[in-house]
């Protein structure tokens, strides 16, 4: 991950483990990060069947890469490349999400896919109502390919819960079950690519909301 945040991103981001929970927010546990390695990964996929063949190959397997950003399609590659060292061949697909999205809605897909859905925002409070795409509560709508009655159980007890602090300690046993089961394990973190010319622009305040930092043109202060 810092290798991938370093190369790709130019060290602007930071590593991404666990979904929905952001790793330079001050309630983040260092129990809750996946160290590098490749020694591991090797003898689980020995262990599960996945026996190396000819030319090294265990199995081919895509991923999906949205075009959101040119960012996204560096960061897929990468990891392709981490992946083929250990022997998953990874053609990386990139073409535009409304073709993907309707498999995803029918509960169809079955190719991971690189995305910050719609819980990958570092902006988003730790203690806010977390998981509805991991749920059949989004029935007929986006879906994160799994739907788990763990993460509805805690959903629905942090949606009614008035108290944030039990709301957040709530989250936290949500943010140990994402990291023991693996789901949607995180790359890096990747920046708005928001620029702007300080000769004319002195200041930018932005506003925190759950899919991004949102920046009003009302909010720009003027160098001159």
């Amino acid at each position: 991950r810092d290798a991938i945040n370093n190369a790709v991103l130019s060290g602007l981001g930071w590593p991404a483990h666990v979904m929905s929970f952001d790793m330079k927010n001050p309630n983040w546990q260092k129990k809750w990060e996946y160290p590098y390695d490749p020694a591991q990964a090797e003898k689980l996929l020995d262990q599960a069947g996945y026996k190396k063949g000819a030319g090294g190959v265990r199995f081919e397997m895509p991923l999906f890469v949205q075009t959101t950003s040119p960012a996204n399609y560096e960061l897929g590659d990468a990891v392709a490349g981490y992946w083929a060292k250990i022997g998953v061949q990874t053609p990386v697909l990139k073409y535009s999400f409304t073709i993907f999205r309707p498999g995803l809605v029918a509960r169809a897909n079955t190719v991971p896919y690189l995305t910050q859905g719609d819980e990958g925002m570092t902006s988003i409070p730790y203690d806010w109502p977390h998981g509805t795409t991991l749920t059949s509560m989004t029935r007929g709508g986006f879906s994160a390919g799994m739907e788990l009655p763990k993460v509805v159980e805690i959903f629905r007890k942090t949606s009614k819960e008035p108290d944030a602090q039990k709301r957040l300690a709530a989250n936290l046993e949500l943010a140990q079950y994402y990291y023991d089961q693996a789901l949607n394990p995180g790359v890096a973190v990747v920046p708005k690519p928001v620029t702007v010319n300080p000769k004319s622009i002195k200041a930018w305040p932005m506003h925190m909301s759950a899919f991004s930092q949102i920046n009003s043109p009302e909010d720009i202060v003027l160098a001159r």
